[in-house]
């Protein structure tokens, strides 16, 4: 190849090769920039939640008083509970060990639960049908209807503890005590003025018991969430037993020293019902009407609240928390509102699925010995 030839191609390599790291050059130049830029964006980023973390922290402003002060501490709980759902209905890998946390902690990992595995809704509430058409009052009373029986964590049964140790005085001061007065003061006019004061008594036992809980004991119910799940139990225990040892008192007392039977005195005389139910009779002597109402209002009362008890025994029963047959449940029932008194039966069995949600965890639940 002539020497001419050679320079001319030895000048078109060298161009192309200049030009080919010019063009890799501007390359790498472009994605440093794009790799800078994304760099200072995460860093921008990163300083804007911190300032935002550290605004909150300082209630820098009304935002942030109002989300610090009155939002956070009331939905805290609620997202930690949405937390904890999310982890502990997880698949379970059986060739793994157990998960020690589910040993240690108030909630056991659990497949049955969490996110997503919820029953029918409609189901339960059909079946709650007749204590939902009470109304809100009394459903708020029972507790919430939810999609599923609450029993995962063992805390979510734990109650106020300020509330637990002053309930039974506030129903002592505001009820027992003057329901006892109307019947043993001697003087006619005292007893109606204390039965003034009486009929008042669901909203003075709600005054009451605020201004006790709220002023006379410390709020512990935070720590024993964590540490302490049955913080209440041991006040819940004294009032239900205190509360059922004097209902169970006054019920015998009636029953041998009335001069009557029994039945008699709690269902309403089948002479008097059918009178006003096919013979059209309205007209009921005061002492009669009085007592028709009162046992109406007894067998209402104590009907509720025997449903509900026996729809909660069913969660349990469903849970496997208790293992107790309905048969047997039922002749406990009788005999217990045959010998202690239907009030007597629905506060032991109260302080009973109390014990057991506060004890024990549902089936599935991860649990063992670490």
């Amino acid at each position: 190849m002539p020497s001419s030839q050679q320079h001319v191609w030895r000048m078109l390599f060298t161009d192309s090769h200049r030009c080919m790291k010019l063009r890799q050059r501007k390359k790498l130049n472009e994605v440093s920039a794009v790799c800078l830029s994304d760099e200072n964006r995460e860093r921008r980023r990163h300083l804007r939640t911190q300032h935002l973390a550290t605004r909150h922290e300082a209630l820098k402003g009304p935002k942030e008083e109002l989300l610090m002060l009155s939002i956070f501490p009331r939905v805290r709980e609620w997202l930690v509970n949405r937390a904890a759902l999310a982890a502990v209905g997880a698949e379970k890998l059986n060739f793994l060990p157990d998960p020690p946390r589910s040993y240690q902690g108030t909630m056991a990992f659990n497949q049955n639960y969490g996110l997503g595995a919820k029953k029918y809704v409609k189901t339960r509430a059909v079946t709650a049908l007749p204590l939902l058409m009470l109304g809100l009052l009394a459903h708020r009373i029972f507790s919430n209807i939810l999609s599923q029986a609450a029993l995962q964590a063992l805390d979510w049964r734990l109650v106020n503890v300020a509330a637990a140790k002053t309930a039974g005085f506030a129903v002592a001061l505001t009820l027992t005590i003057p329901t006892l007065a109307i019947y043993y003061v001697p003087e006619s006019s005292q007893r109606l003025m204390i039965n003034a004061v009486w009929q008042a008594f669901p909203v003075l036992t709600g005054v009451v018991h605020y201004l006790l809980r709220k002023y006379a004991v410390d709020y512990t119910t935070t720590h024993g969430r964590i540490y302490n799940v049955e913080a209440d139990l041991s006040y819940v225990r004294l009032t239900v037993w205190a509360f059922a040892g004097i209902s169970t008192t006054f019920f015998n007392w009636t029953r041998f020293f009335s001069g009557t039977y029994l039945a008699r005195i709690s269902f309403p005389d089948g002479t008097t019902l059918t009178s006003i139910i096919f013979l059209g009779q309205d007209q009921l002597d005061l002492v009669t009407g009085t007592r028709l109402l009162f046992q109406a209002d007894e067998i209402a009362c104590f009907a509720a609240a025997v449903l509900w008890l026996a729809f909660l025994t069913r969660d349990l029963k469903e849970a496997e928390m208790a293992s107790i047959s309905w048969l047997k449940a039922i002749a406990l029932a009788i005999a217990g509102t045959y010998l202690l008194g239907p009030g007597a039966v629905v506060a032991l069995t109260w302080w009973w699925r109390e014990n057991i949600l506060a004890t024990k965890k549902a089936k599935g639940s991860v649990i063992g010995r670490i």
